[in-house]
């Protein structure tokens, strides 16, 4: 049984994703993201946090800024 816990769990093609939401301005890899990217072999591990900015933690996982999430949003609800 998986010892992780995610916000979010969810699959898209058949491939496992998660995506954990931060209140922090600079979110950091946890020992928790570790466990959850190896106990459900996530593909890739989204963090979502209060900036406007992206970038890598890890190799498969991205910080994403709720700027930019919100632009690329409205980009693809147009």
């Amino acid at each position: 049984m998986p010892r992780s816990c995610l916000d979010l769990f969810t699959h898209v093609e058949g491939k496992p994703y998660g995506f954990e939401f931060k209140r922090t301005d600079v979110p950091k890899l946890t020992p928790s993201m570790r466990i959850a990217l190896d106990d459900l072999n996530l593909r890739r591990l989204f963090v979502i946090f209060p900036g406007h900015q992206t970038f890598s933690l890890h190799e498969r996982v991205t910080a994403l800024g709720l700027g930019v999430l919100n632009k690329r949003l409205k980009a693809l609800l147009r």
